[in-house]
């Protein structure tokens, strides 16, 4: 110690004396300096009169082999101090930033990291006494921890009332699956050729037709859905008993025409193989059940993605929508959203319903563990909260762009999308919590739940299939 101080003493003194003696002074400090560390004898107290001086009357005399000692004393203790700093730095800074990890490190750490599993699983609790909404751990604030308890929820099988997987029917097989590549023929190699057609499953009031209004007039695709007997009644495949596309006068956008919205429709297409139609983009159907097993074959498969919303805004959405577009009053929806969400025309657990293909009785357990099952394994998720982040990765999967060959599509998907949507129709929204909430809750307590599986489901696509921050 005496000598590490010596040195510092050293240091700062020299820096004074040198500045301020004559040059022939300097010359006489540098040869004593030499001679010192050369004879070993002590010359600082000739130089010094300060501290130096101070400490040299109390010191012992310092041996001239001592200095390669002080030496290595002092680089040692510059190694250790150094490399302890560098590590404690590199680690807290790993720490704070341990977001900026890869999605696809997140993904297999988290897999791996059973025991971390276990404890998050342990974590989950159920609020109220239905059951109907998921208490996320106070941990998930974060995003990297909300990212990787949503990798363990979806991780985990869906599982019946038995306490077996949820296996998905075989009428849903001629579905790919989400994270397979996608097979894509050209038009004019589709018949000869694996093919998969995207199909898009329309929930009521949750933004559908913008989509199908930006596929069509912004994208320039073919669609299959209710438009293509409606602008053309005189070749509709009723009356012509063969597929053709038709155009839109107006808008010169195109349609098959078939209508794939309705059962009926659907045998239709069945009977006219509209899966292997050439000019075929894009399917839009509510009965995605139904469409797998009519439309779709080993061979020509369909791409499925949906556009989600909160099933009471959907509901109250739908009451308003049901007033002022169709003129329902009175006795049939009730003359206030009170009495249409404590009415019989209040729809009950549609996503869950038309997903299972279970349009009546009781739901049970089994019916939702399901639904979730199909989204988990067949689905593009898009979220309506989170429409243009929905957008960019329909558009990424799909490869679809706007087709703007004129200039007159520049701002198509903006207007279509964001201040221009189609069957829009302003309303105040409820308070959560309230008894027309409650109310409505009650009658989608599943579809609740199956939301919420969603926007799991949604955030874990965007971490491992689009890379997103």
């Amino acid at each position: 110690a005496p000598l590490l101080a010596l040195c510092a003493d050293d240091d700062d003194d020299n820096t004074f004396v040198m500045s301020n003696i004559s040059q022939q002074s300097q010359n006489q400090q540098l040869k004593n300096i030499s001679r010192y560390y050369r004879s070993g004898e002590s010359l600082i107290n000739q130089t010094y009169h300060g501290k130096a001086a101070a400490y040299n009357q109390n010191s012992k005399p310092i041996d001239k082999r001592r200095a390669p000692k002080l030496f290595l004393l002092c680089f040692s203790a510059f190694c250790i101090i150094g490399g302890t700093y560098s590590f404690a730095i590199q680690h807290t800074t790993k720490y704070l930033f341990k977001s900026t990890v890869t999605p696809d490190q997140k993904l297999k750490s988290f897999r791996q990291d059973e025991n971390n599993n276990d404890n998050v699983s342990d974590t989950l609790q159920y609020e109220g006494d239905n059951n109907e909404g998921l208490k996320v751990p106070s941990s998930t604030t974060n995003l990297y921890d909300s990212l990787q308890f949503n990798l363990n929820e979806i991780a985990k099988p869906n599982i019946d009332m038995k306490g077996n997987p949820i296996r998905l029917p075989p009428q849903l097989a001629n579905l790919a699956d989400i994270h397979t590549p996608i097979t894509r023929a050209s038009h004019s190699t589709r018949r000869n050729n694996q093919n998969e057609v995207p199909i898009f499953w329309h929930v009521p009031r949750s933004g559908g037709s913008s989509i199908k209004d930006i596929a069509s007039f912004c994208f320039g695709l073919t669609l299959a859905s209710e438009v293509g007997p409606i602008i053309d009644p005189n070749n509709a495949v009723s009356v012509t008993h063969t597929l053709t596309t038709v155009t839109d006068a107006n808008s010169g956008a195109n349609f098959v025409n078939v209508d794939t919205t309705s059962v009926e429709g659907l045998n239709v297409a069945q009977n006219m193989n509209l899966a292997s139609y050439e000019g075929l983009d894009l399917i839009v159907t509510p009965y995605i059940f139904l469409g797998s097993q009519m439309l779709f074959n080993e061979v020509n498969r369909g791409r499925l993605f949906m556009l989600l919303r909160h099933p009471i805004d959907r509901a109250v959405s739908m009451y308003y929508y049901l007033r002022d577009k169709t003129g329902i009053r009175g006795a049939q929806i009730g003359d206030t959203l009170d009495l249409y969400a404590k009415s019989s025309m209040v729809e009950n657990n549609w996503m869950t319903r038309f997903l299972t293909n279970k349009m009546g009785g009781e739901l049970t357990a089994d019916d939702e563990a399901l639904a979730k099952e199909i989204l988990k394994t067949k689905c593009l998720v898009g979220l309506l909260s989170k429409k243009t982040e929905s957008m960019r990765r329909f558009k990424l999967y799909y490869g679809w762009k706007a087709q703007d060959h004129d200039g007159s599509n520049e701002d198509c998907e903006d207007k279509l999308f964001h201040w221009g949507w189609s069957g829009i129709n302003k309303h105040e929204m409820i308070q959560e919590g309230s008894d027309t909430w409650n109310a409505l809750k009650e009658q989608n307590a599943f579809d609740v739940r199956l939301y919420e599986y969603a926007v799991k489901i949604f955030e874990v696509q965007g971490a491992t299939m689009f890379q997103d921050n």
